[in-house]
């Protein structure tokens, strides 16, 4: 990889782990509200949601491959 795709990706990865997305303001602004307990299932359904998002594209490219 070279080394300006090298930095681009550095930089791209600590912007988007260093500013507060719309899942975190939300999880901040229930846990302000209801409290971290009460807040737990909010943080797993945004893990879960997550994982499903990621792992949805791969599964629906290889069915499509397989299809052809």
């Amino acid at each position: 990889m070279p080394i300006d795709m090298v930095f681009g990706l550095v930089a791209f990865a600590a912007a988007m782990a260093f500013t507060p997305g719309p899942n975190n303001i939300m999880v901040t602004a229930s846990g302000v509200n209801f409290g971290f307990v009460r807040t737990i299932p909010h943080i797993l359904g945004i893990t879960f949601g997550f994982f499903v998002l990621v792992s949805e594209r791969p599964l629906l490219r290889i069915r499509r491959c397989r299809s052809r």
